[in-house]
């Protein structure tokens, strides 16, 4: 009951949270009441929070707050939570993965809540990757936002050895797992709900016949499942598939000193590689020297791919090859439908025996060398017929003009060693037919005028 003071006052309440009636009415959070009476009596229910205040000569008096804590009779449960740390074998790959499960039992009304490392609570909808030192759950009343008991959330390692796990789906079959970083430990790979009934394929194997390594899946609560245990010895690989039951919630390998595991892989791991293809000779132009270009091709299994050349920007890869320039650097990213990333570094090589872009970069500090006694080569067309080109250069080189590589001789310049020449470039030629000694290399090369 609230009773305000008599006089010539204006009265009024609001609820502030939780619940409370007047009557048979349920009050709403927030909404300011104005009554005609200094007399009003309500029920306070859940977590209930009331202000009261008078207003005279429009000024606001407050009185004061009421609130019931005592709120419902059932007793808010506790929750169990758990975070496994460690690798996680999913249908695209094998991840470091830190998941928080949080079980209770159910009430009605009650819903859980996470906070890692004292921040905000936020809502548990499902095993969630998290991050942090400290990871607390606790349980709430949905509608009064009451909270029982908190509880730190129990840690479990299911192995955390970075080359361990590295090397153990590195998607290379040639670098081993020694055993004897494994030996008598149990090393546990959790495995994602996507994967249950799915194959997976695992390489190993015994170097001593007198040695052990085994593998067995483990259900949730960790205990063998029944036939599923594979124990392999006497100097023997293996290197097959394997079914993962509908119940399999952990992949345990224990291994001896001298045994090695070469590979886990999941069926759809994530693979992504760069492929050189048709190659051009840099072309001498009225405009420039353009440079040698060589098309390239990112192959993978993934739909979401992206490149960039250099230190450009990102960009989408669609299919079919993309031209570079010989020398470039290009970086690939494929992403799978769960947001694993696979990466590929390739640098275009192009035609080995093109002259390189050292020779025609503007920088006459920069050297091209040729070396290993070679012929390299470089195009020209209709346009720079007649035009002079300017050679800075250095050791015993050879000149010849042809109308293609290997085709007939337009013109022969003989052989040289001065440092800078001058060529007029010849009606009928396309090519030069450029020879170098071991030291023989350019400094610069460009169009007169």
């Amino acid at each position: 009951e609230i009773m305000y003071p008599e006089g010539k006052y204006e009265y009024y309440y609001k609820l502030e949270s939780g619940k409370a009636k007047v009557g048979e009415k349920e009050l709403v959070i927030g909404e300011e009441i104005k009554v005609e009476t200094n007399t009003v009596t309500m029920e306070l229910l859940e977590n209930s929070k009331i202000t009261a205040w008078i207003v005279k000569n429009g000024k606001k008096i407050s009185l004061r707050t009421y609130e019931e804590t005592k709120i419902d009779k059932v007793e808010i449960g506790v929750p169990k939570a758990e975070v496994a740390i460690g690798p996680l074998i999913t249908e695209y790959e094998i991840k470091e993965s830190s998941d928080l499960t949080i079980t209770y039992e159910e009430q009605e009304g009650t819903s859980a809540q996470y906070s890692v490392d004292g921040g905000e609570w936020k809502n548990y909808i499902g095993p969630i990757s998290v991050s942090g030192s400290k990871i607390q759950a606790r349980l709430v009343r949905n509608e009064s936002g009451r909270s029982g008991e908190i509880v730190d959330a129990i840690v479990s390692n299911s192995f955390t050895d970075k080359e361990i796990v590295e090397k153990s789906y590195d998607n290379d079959e040639n670098t081993a797992l020694s055993g004897s970083l494994l030996s008598n430990k149990n090393v546990y790979f959790r495995i994602s709900d996507d994967m249950k009934g799915k194959k997976i394929k695992i390489k190993w194997r015994d170097n001593n016949s007198s040695d052990t390594i085994y593998h067995v899946f483990l259900d949730k609560n960790k205990n063998e499942i029944s036939d599923s245990k594979v124990t392999l010895s006497n100097l023997t690989t293996v290197n097959q598939e394997y079914v993962i039951p509908d119940n399999g919630e952990f992949l345990l390998f224990y291994v001896g000193k001298s045994c090695e595991v070469y590979e886990i892989t999941p069926p759809n791991i994530i693979k992504i590689e760069i492929i050189e293809g048709e190659s051009n000779y840099p072309t001498i132009t009225s405009s420039g020297i353009v440079p040698a270009t060589v098309k390239i091709e990112i192959k993978s299994n993934s739909n979401n791919i992206k490149y960039k050349i250099n230190d450009g920007e990102y960009k989408k890869y669609e299919s079919g090859f993309i031209t570079v320039n010989a020398g470039d650097k290009i970086l690939a990213e494929a992403t799978g439908p769960t947001g694993s990333t696979k990466k590929a570094e390739y640098t275009a090589i192009g035609l080995a025996n093109a002259i390189g872009s050292n020779a025609y970069d503007d920088d006459p500090t920069s050297f091209y060398l040729a070396g290993n006694r070679a012929t390299r080569y470089i195009y020209f067309d209709e346009s720079v017929w007649g035009k002079t080109l300017v050679v800075e250069s250095t050791g015993y080189q050879a000149l010849i003009f042809r109308d293609a590589i290997g085709g007939n001789k337009i013109k022969d310049m003989g052989d040289f060693r001065t440092t800078t020449n001058r060529f007029i470039l010849p009606t009928g030629a396309y090519v030069m037919d450029y020879y170098f000694n071991e030291s023989g290399g350019i400094y610069n090369m460009y169009l007169e005028d």
